[in-house]
């Protein structure tokens, strides 16, 4: 066809092409796959690769310059919590059949939880809207379109999409998958907030983070320095303030604390 004509020059010819948006051969191509990948990464800590499925009823192209997809629940939640720190994302579609071509969407992220959804929705399939694992809408701003070459990618054949994760989340209502996401996806695994979390969430109750197993999990009961961590973590976050600004208003309270003391202190003396 000619999309994949087009595609195909990109990739022999030029190895690689940079667009500043999407195209209608682009877009029709897109339209054609059934996975991509989504990679983000944290101020510091982990760089985080998560492949996607269900593409043709949970992934919509909303102008040349923006895209979207459905995120589902599962045991980690990396990319909103890194699309709240930073926002730096790419997606990374790949042709496993017909003409080799990779491409990648590079953007900036911005999470839409799923009760401030409704606007989005008519860009997607009611049979994932309406599911209890779907916890938010990942819209995408891209300021970059890069074609490349697939010349090594193996070809496959599509057989057909996994029902595990919508049979797993079919058996919960929509208050016991909201239990899972505190449990589960209050925390990224280095400690951000993510979509379990009341920054987002706002039916989830202030949590404990306690690490078990190599993850970051969101208790309900928690002891008075638990809480008193939860809090500050919640304020902080919520008024956007670093770890410096954090430490100088400590050591500004401690400093209004000692001159509180030395002239309650004098005005005591007879």
């Amino acid at each position: 066809t000619n999309h994949n004509a087009e595609l195909l020059s990109i990739a022999v010819h030029r190895m690689g092409k940079t667009f500043e948006c999407l195209s209608e051969q682009h877009i029709a191509w897109l339209k054609e796959q059934r996975v991509f990948f989504v990679a983000t990464a944290a101020d510091k800590g982990h760089v985080n690769v998560s492949p996607k499925g269900y593409v043709q009823g949970t992934f919509a192209i909303l102008s040349p310059k923006s895209v979207a997809y459905l995120d589902f629940t599962g045991s980690g939640a990396e990319t909103v919590a890194h699309s709240l720190q930073n926002g730096r994302i790419t997606l990374c579609f790949v042709a496993f059949k017909g003409d080799p071509v990779i491409m990648r969407l590079y953007g900036t992220s911005k999470v839409v939880p799923r009760a401030a959804a409704e606007s989005f929705l008519p860009n997607f399939e009611a049979e994932f809207t309406q599911h209890s694992g779907f916890r938010a809408v990942i819209v995408v701003d891209v300021h970059r379109v890069q074609g490349s070459c697939g010349f090594s990618i193996p070809i496959f054949d599509y057989v057909s999409e996994r029902d595990i994760l919508k049979e797993n989340f079919a058996k919960k209502d929509n208050d016991q998958a909201n239990d899972y996401r505190i449990l589960k996806n209050s925390f990224s695994i280095d400690l951000l907030p993510s979509i379990g979390h009341r920054i987002l969430n706002n039916k989830a109750p202030l949590v404990a983070a306690r690490f078990k197993e190599g993850f970051w999990f969101g208790y309900k009961d928690m002891s008075w320095p638990e809480w008193i961590w939860s809090s500050w973590n919640f304020w902080s976050f919520r008024a956007n303030l670093q770890s410096r600004d954090i430490a100088m208003m400590a050591f500004g309270g401690l400093l209004a604390f000692a001159w509180f003391q030395a002239t309650s202190t004098r005005s005591a003396d007879p």
